[in-house]
């Protein structure tokens, strides 16, 4: 069985270059700043629905209930959908827009789901930070439109230490531990080539869709 540590050592190595580019995602800059717009924070969400969605299906599949420590995965996209719906309310997903990452969905596999998740659920800490960012941006006090950022605030540190346990009870080879992280790393370029087209010019929410 590996020891936390050094399997934790590993997953950040492997995958520190995309994730520091990550941080550094325009979008995220911006919205952090107070200079993202309304239209390119809806723009943001919808993308982040369209990501969640994919990983939302591919892990409920991925997972073997009967041998996962009791972990529950939780979905996002419900939550995102609600925030982009209350964003743009002409622009609730319909099934005709409802675009998901297809590059993501196809790295979960059962062999393959806890690097996914090393991803998925850490980046809840980072979307607590966030929730107060588009408080900021926000029109209103209200929850509305930043739903998925106050879930990842009151949650995250609840769950990442349940996902670090679920992994450390899985014995893991050398092998096993560099595809998962190889895997994580997948991850994080699925998510950094999804929210590229938001780089590339400032979208309206219709833009996005497309």
């Amino acid at each position: 069985m590996p020891t936390e540590t050094g399997l934790r050592e590993t997953l950040r190595w492997t995958t520190q270059d995309v994730h520091d580019r990550l941080h550094e995602n325009p979008s995220f800059l911006a919205l952090m700043d107070g200079t993202l717009s309304l239209a390119d924070y809806a723009a943001l969400m919808q993308r982040l629905y369209g990501f969640y969605a994919a990983v939302d299906v591919a892990i409920r599949k991925a997972l073997p209930a009967s041998a996962w420590c009791g972990f529950d995965y939780a979905p996002r996209a419900p939550l995102l959908s609600d925030d982009v719906a209350s964003l743009h309310p002409d622009l609730a997903l319909a099934p005709a827009r409802d675009i998901r990452c297809t590059a993501v969905a196809g790295i979960v596999r059962p062999d393959t789901v806890l690097g996914v998740l090393y991803v998925v659920e850490g980046a809840m800490l980072g979307g607590a930070r966030l929730d107060r960012a588009a408080a900021r941006i926000l029109p209103t006090s209200s929850p509305r439109g930043r739903m998925f950022w106050a879930w990842c605030r009151s949650e995250g540190k609840q769950r990442w230490p349940r996902f670090l346990a679920l992994m450390q009870a899985h014995p893991l080879s050398p092998t096993d531990q560099t595809r998962l992280a190889q895997n994580a790393q997948a991850t994080f370029l699925a998510l950094e080539g999804w929210l590229e087209p938001l780089n590339v010019k400032t979208c309206e929410p219709e833009e996005a869709l497309s």
